[in-house]
């Protein structure tokens, strides 16, 4: 059976009705279609599908994930001068001898860049 509209199955339960069976049937239905639209997973690409409340959650999750991720990234900014060169944790630079990272406020560390052999 095809779902019934909402403004009608919302007439087989004013104050005072007796639903039939078959309003009953008619209301099952329509739940139940509502169900098949649902899609319980993150690789669905059936169209007209929605994400339950799980999935939805789960696809939350997995974009936090991300997003901090990207959020910590390192910054690279332009070679310090000395190791007390203005800098932020976490920032790295680079110039043709040597790679630095900023490992606290201030403070510098640097490695010289060498050939493999």
């Amino acid at each position: 059976m095809a779902a019934t509209a909402k403004a009608t199955l919302k007439t087989f339960f004013e104050t005072g009705d007796f639903p039939s069976q078959a309003q009953f049937y008619a209301l099952i239905d329509t739940l139940a279609s509502l169900l098949e639209d649902v899609a319980n997973n993150l690789t669905t690409t059936a169209a007209g599908k929605v994400l339950d409340a799980r999935q939805g959650k789960a696809l939350k999750d997995l974009i936090d994930t991300l997003t901090t991720a990207v959020n910590n990234k390192p910054t690279v900014v332009a070679a310090p001068a000395s190791s007390t060169a203005s800098g932020t944790a976490g920032q790295i630079a680079y110039d043709g001898d040597y790679f630095y990272q900023c490992v606290a406020t201030d403070t510098w560390r640097r490695t010289p860049l060498a050939d493999w052999s």
